[in-house]
This record gives C-alpha cells, sequence and structure tokens, in this order.
C-alpha cells in the first residue's frame, strides 16, 4: 500500500528506499541545515507511522538538533488543509507558530 501511494505521490522515485522518501536513506541526513524539526501526525492517518519513522531516523544519524513529534487524535491526513477552521486544526497552527519562535 505505501509503494502505491508513493508511486502517485513521487513517479521518478526510485522506491521507498529513496532519500526523497525515506529520510533514513540519506547519508547526509545528520547534517540536516536547522536545530529543531516538529512533525505533525494525524491520529488517523495511514501514514502517521512516516512521522514517527522520522524522528527515529534523525536520532539515529546523529544529528544534534531537537525533534518534537505532536500526534492529534481523531484526525485524518491533511486535516488542517481540509478543515483548517476545526478546533485541532486551529491549536495546530497555533502550536507551529510558537514551535517557530522558540529558540
Amino acid at each position: 500500500m505505501m509503494e502505491s501511494i508513493w508511486v502517485h505521490a513521487y513517479p521518478n522515485s526510485r522506491g521507498l528506499d529513496d532519500p526523497l522518501l525515506n529520510p533514513a536513506s540519506d547519508p547526509n541526513l545528520s547534517r540536516l541545515g536547522c536545530r529543531k524539526v516538529l512533525v505533525y501526525v494525524a491520529g488517523k492517518d495511514i501514514l502517521r507511522g512516516r512521522g514517527w519513522y522520522y524522528k527515529q531516523a534523525l536520532r539515529k544519524s546523529g544529528w544534534r538538533g531537537r525533534v518534537k513529534v505532536v500526534q492529534v487524535q481523531g484526525e485524518e491526513h491533511d486535516f488542517g488543509v481540509r478543515f483548517p477552521d476545526t478546533r485541532n486544526a486551529v491549536r495546530m497552527l497555533q502550536n507551529f507558530a510558537a514551535f517557530l519562535q522558540l529558540d
């Protein structure tokens, strides 16, 4: 299932091990040019595991930044785009803005 989703999202990929789709395959991941990363995961999203996987990949790479995963229970993939006025979407945007301001 995952493979078929990525093929449609990125038809020129080399599959799930393409560094553009699988950060753990990128030999330069540890050199990510930022100090912090925020990952949102929707609780009902079939891709939610990829968000948690990204956190693990960053940690294993030796990247020295800070990564935070926020799981929003009861929501589907891209809920913040499809339903921007809902309580969870507004809260997500507010938390994201706060994350950008923190140092």
